[in-house]
């Protein structure tokens, strides 16, 4: 039986990746409201994965300060919120 069927509605297969690692690429900073972060995602061979951005409202442009730690917590957590599967 080799007959094709054709979907009513096409469907997109999504391809899951381990992004093991990060690079922060870019971060533009809009006054008074916070900034956009450019990250470069990376698996554990240090292939690209993706590229993103991340909008950090005032509140926490604020907190960052001079703190590098608390943007590498902030950026972490920002990456599992959104990328983890439950």
């Amino acid at each position: 039986m080799n007959t094709t069927y054709v979907l009513d509605i096409p469907l997109q297969r999504v391809k899951t990746q381990t992004i093991a690692k990060y690079q922060i690429q870019q971060v533009i900073v809009h006054l008074f409201r916070g900034c956009t972060i450019y990250l470069g995602l990376f698996d554990s061979d240090s292939k690209p994965v993706e590229d993103i951005m991340l909008n950090m409202e005032q509140a926490d442009y604020d907190r960052w300060n001079s703190d590098d730690n608390y943007i590498v917590s902030w950026i972490n957590a920002q990456l599992e919120s959104r990328c983890q599967i439950n």
